[in-house]
């Protein structure tokens, strides 16, 4: 299946309803090792809270650069999926547990970035946007193959 790269920039105090963020610890000879990914599971997706891609921050307006940051980075768990979910279409669809989850992450904040891109490939399209519209251009990016940054600031007068 080909690889979709999803990151979700929310303000870095705001604290999620429902998902339980944990850094994985791994036993071995009796010592503990924690490890470096703080992660959590929604459905069959897996989430990791991790550093901020590079290029993203020089793509938003400067109001929202300066904005402290938590990056969730969401993939998909192949051992987790559905059957009847067979491409990355249906997995991200409309109607989806996935636009379920990122309507979780960012509903409650005033501030949010979605980065989605249907190749990994660094996206084409920026700008601002609501809830509503960057799950209509996630739709889309399956037919157009282009991905994009969009960003809300309800806070801005902009």
């Amino acid at each position: 299946m080909e690889e979709v790269c999803v990151d979700i920039l929310i303000p870095a105090n705001h604290i999620i309803p429902g998902l339980a963020f944990k850094r994985e610890v791994i036993q071995w000879r009796g010592q503990l090792y924690p490890q470096d990914l703080v992660q959590a599971q929604y459905e069959y997706f897996k989430l990791t809270i991790g550093p901020l891609p590079s290029f993203v921050l020089s793509n938003l307006p400067g109001n929202l650069q300066e904005q402290q940051w938590q990056c969730i980075s969401i993939e998909y768990d192949d051992d987790k999926l559905p059957d009847h979910l067979a491409s990355p279409a249906d997995i991200f669809g409309e109607r989806s547990i996935f636009f379920e989850l990122v309507a979780k992450l960012v509903k409650e904040v005033d501030k949010w970035v979605i980065v989605f891109t249907p190749d990994c490939n660094d996206p084409e399209e920026k700008g601002g946007g609501n809830l509503e519209v960057a799950l209509k251009k996630i739709e889309e990016c399956f037919n157009t193959k282009k991905g994009f940054i969009m960003y809300q600031d309800k806070t801005s007068l902009l």
